[in-house]
């Protein structure tokens, strides 16, 4: 599971900076957008290895899912476990503990990803910061 949220110290000071202005307004579309994006990016397989025999259950790609904890956090989480251990896998497939055959073979590391798309989210944030105190002399 990946957590993505916002810091309460950085949203206080945030908040006073856009004299009182309610971050989660500014970002209440763009969040939930920004992980589902991070969510879809990952969990396509990458292509299968030539002459391989394994057949995709597609278990791991329809096991992704999010959960929303409050406007200005969401986990994203993965429920695919193995048959016959019962073990969750993702997190050796696209997760923090990655193995390298699957990093070699294309998998995405949510936390690459994530990273990647958080950080277009913040510039996207500045852009509407920038416009506010352009417009509203704040």
């Amino acid at each position: 599971m990946i957590s993505f949220g916002f810091d309460g110290e950085d949203l206080q000071e945030l908040t006073l900076d856009l004299g009182n202005l309610d971050p989660k307004k500014l970002g209440k579309d763009e969040f939930p957008n920004m992980v589902k994006d991070v969510v879809n990016y990952v969990k396509e397989y990458p292509p299968p290895k030539p002459k391989s025999k394994y057949i995709r259950t597609r278990r791991l790609f329809r096991s992704w899912g999010m959960k929303f904890i409050n406007p200005l956090e969401i986990m994203v989480i993965n429920t695919a476990k193995d048959p016959d251990t019962e073990e969750y896998y993702a997190n050796f497939v696209s997760g923090i503990d990655q193995r390298e055959m699957h990093k070699e073979t294309g998998w995405r590391n949510i936390y690459t990803s994530a990273h990647s798309w958080f950080t277009v989210f913040v510039r996207r944030l500045n852009g509407k910061i920038d416009k506010i105190w352009n417009t509203d002399g704040i």
